[in-house]
């Protein structure tokens, strides 16, 4: 057993990056194709279980074989296989994102800076060792890479988005780094060995990955409007702003098996909303604090709007100002109004949007009053040959959103 032990590989933890990766995917095939298979939340807990035992094995190895730890983080190619403790951290920060949000930030955090510790000690390595060739470098070089550029994905979430930039830069400078060498190890030197062959899949990771995150954070257009009332961060209470919360309310609506919804503000998201809800045989309640929907339209249209709304059995609350979410009597959630309350099993923020302009602010385009991206009739900004258009543009001579 203590020889086990003793020669018990830090590689292991690649495991858990597979299934961590797993689970994500089946997550997302899950939601887009709306199967209820229930593999995605399965092979997350085996892979929290699988890291959990994996890092306990490797632990007690730290504290029973010093020597032979040390001697793995000696090893060159070893030495890469030591971030995948954070990457998987990582991985399943991601994969519990939408199913637990405490913990997967929690995970984000441990992850992100303790993959921060094992980027800054391997590249002193690489650095400094006296003795390191061309035919040390393999793809298992790119494991500490693309840690680095996965930091974004759950990052834009729970950071401000300088921190994924940060990671994301790092990741993407030595990946074109490590791939020129590498490219030039693969062609004009020896092959690699049989038992490293498997690894040139890791190849596939640091593009792909690096896709995800740089759409992550580029992601402009407009934030969702929060509304400072009391219980907006009771579990159960979504905003609707990307793909990430249309699937975290598909997941609590199938688990929780909701058959009441509770949508505050009568805008576009709540209108579409409602209109999804009811073809899911799910009763919606809408408070607005307007007597019509969409408001912002032509009285006769948002007045026609009413009338299809109330032909669907769908209940529309005009006129009312949302106070509180509380717990329900009947029902999970409460929302108190000054015009009585609601329960359902679910309550949507959809009280409006206002434009998401910081991209163009960090780059210097001029912002208008409302917070847009100024631009003239053409659409041009303040920059040459930079243009803007939808809800993030504001017209410069009319002040309204230009049509996108």
């Amino acid at each position: 057993m203590s020889e086990r032990l003793q020669n018990f590989p830090i590689s292991f933890f690649a495991v858990v990056m597979g299934l961590a990766g797993a689970a994500i995917a089946w997550q997302r095939t899950e939601s887009l194709w709306d199967w209820n298979s229930f593999a995605g939340a399965s092979l997350l807990w085996l892979s929290g279980l699988t890291y959990l035992l994996i890092f306990i094995i490797y632990l007690t190895k730290s504290f029973l074989h010093v020597s032979e730890v040390k001697k793995e983080f000696k090893n060159i190619t070893k030495l890469a296989f030591f971030p995948t403790i954070t990457i998987s951290l990582l991985l399943l920060s991601i994969a519990a994102m939408n199913s637990y949000p405490v913990f997967s930030q929690t995970l984000w955090v441990a992850g992100t800076v303790g993959h921060l510790f094992f980027s800054v000690a391997i590249i002193s390595i690489w650095i400094r060792h006296p003795s390191l060739e061309i035919k040390h470098i393999s793809p298992a070089w790119f494991i500490p890479v693309v840690g680095n550029i996965l930091v974004p994905i759950a990052g834009v979430a729970y950071a401000p988005a300088e921190i994924s930039w940060f990671f994301f830069s790092i990741g993407l400078v030595f990946w074109i780094a490590l791939f020129t060498i590498l490219l030039y190890r693969l062609i004009f030197h020896n092959p690699l060995p049989e038992r490293l062959l498997p690894t040139l899949f890791i190849l596939i990771a640091p593009p792909a990955v690096g896709f995800i995150a740089y759409v992550k954070m580029m992601s402009t257009g407009t934030s969702a409007i929060v509304p400072d009332i009391p219980g907006i961060d009771l579990p159960g209470v979504f905003l609707l702003r990307n793909l990430e919360n249309a699937i975290s309310i598909k997941t609590w609506l199938r688990e929780k098996n909701a058959k009441r919804i509770v949508i505050i503000g009568g805008g576009f998201i709540g209108l579409e909303m409602s209109e999804a809800l009811h073809a899911a045989n799910i009763k919606t309640t809408i408070i607005h604090k307007d007597s019509l929907p969409a408001n912002r339209w032509d009285a006769a249209l948002s007045a026609t709007m009413l009338e299809e709304l109330q032909a669907h059995s769908v209940e529309f609350v005009g006129n009312a100002q949302a106070n509180a979410i509380e717990k329900g009597t009947n029902a999970p959630f409460k929302v108190t109004t000054d015009k009585g309350f609601w329960e359902g099993d679910l309550v949507l923020l959809a009280v409006g949007v206002r434009p998401d302009a910081q991209l163009a602010k960090s780059i210097g385009l001029d912002i208008g009053k409302t917070g847009a991206i100024a631009v003239n009739f053409a659409q041009q900004t303040s920059l040459k040959n930079v243009y803007a258009a939808g809800v993030t543009a504001v017209n410069l001579f009319t002040r309204s959103a230009a049509a996108g």
